[in-house]
């Protein structure tokens, strides 16, 4: 939890540290020159007060920006609760991330199977498909739905949430993207070893179905490496969550991790295509940062869950 609390507090101690100065959390403005001590107490004093808050829920809360009073020159904020206002983008992210990395899991350890047995063409691309960047296959979709719709009139899906749509289907084709190539990849590659074993050639030479030995023997052996991997799959798909939800404008809760955007999150019915800008308050930070750990323990559950399964269907004696 310390580790945490440190993480989310570097990045305004570094700028402390570099600029020698702090800024107000909702005007976003400089408060004046400090010194390198004076940001080392700034940094612990949050953190501090961020745990000293959580038994009266003060840390819960933010400062959100309503308007600017012209008559007193002021900008006028209310505290609210920061659970209660992510809502619905928590369950936007978490039901995303759910989706894709049980689709990916799934999709690419029967693809790859499938592809084990293919020529060394087929195993270039797929190892060329995996070090695309999730960035480079949003940016690839996003220009393919617009040529589409320029030839032909259709708008295949939204490429990017406004407040006349959401952006439902190119995020969980991008977010899927990654996790099935990596998945794809590595077991058919690891497939190929298990195929080129004796025990598969003795297999094969008493008459046993080519099913049959795939469900019993190959995916057997795949399996506990799937397994073994699924914990940076999660990591790494957590992190892509960011740059996805950001490049589709998604409301998703990493939009609140999202710096110099606007500081705008009024209770309106537009509230889900609204950013707030809410780099400087620090609660915020850490809020979203343990949202986002959530969503990465129940993907990766899920994702166990789906490995129990197989395990119990294809694996067992």
């Amino acid at each position: 939890m310390f580790a945490v609390l440190v993480i989310v507090a570097l990045p305004q101690f570094i700028d402390m540290l570099i600029f020698g100065s702090s800024h107000d959390a909702i005007l976003g403005q400089s408060t004046g020159k400090i010194s390198p001590s004076q940001a080392f107490a700034s940094m612990f004093s949050k953190i501090a007060n961020y745990i000293g808050g959580i038994p009266s829920g003060k840390s819960f809360t933010y400062q959100a920006y309503l308007y600017y009073n012209s008559n007193s020159h002021e900008q006028v904020t209310e505290t609210r609760n920061f659970f209660t206002d992510t809502r619905s983008f928590m369950v936007f992210s978490a039901v995303n991330m759910v989706s894709t990395s049980l689709l990916a899991l799934l999709s690419g350890t029967f693809l790859g199977l499938f592809l084990a047995r293919s020529g060394i063409l087929i195993r270039t691309l797929l190892e060329f498909m995996a070090i695309i960047p999730d960035f480079a296959a949003a940016i690839s979709l996003q220009l393919l739905v617009v040529f589409i719709f320029q030839q032909t009139g259709w708008l295949v899906a939204e490429v990017n949430t406004t407040v006349f749509g959401t952006a439902y289907l190119l995020p969980f084709l991008t977010l899927c993207y990654l996790p099935f190539t990596y998945m794809m990849r590595m077991v058919a590659l690891q497939g190929y070893k298990v195929l080129t074993e004796d025990y598969i050639l003795t297999a094969k030479s008493k008459g046993l179905k080519k099913w049959t030995i795939y469900a019993r023997h190959v995916l057997r052996n795949v399996l506990p490496v799937i397994k073994a991997d699924l914990f940076r799959i999660a990591s790494i798909m957590t992190g892509n969550l960011i740059v996805i939800e950001y490049l589709f404008n998604s409301p998703g809760i990493t939009r609140f991790l999202i710096p110099s955007l606007d500081r705008n999150l009024e209770l309106k019915t537009a509230l889900v295509y609204q950013k707030p800008n809410l780099f400087n308050q620090y609660p915020v930070m850490v809020n979203s940062l343990w949202s986002l750990i959530l969503i990465f323990f129940i993907t990766y559950g899920s994702m166990r869950l789906a490995m129990f399964g197989l395990e119990r269907g294809f694996a067992n004696d």
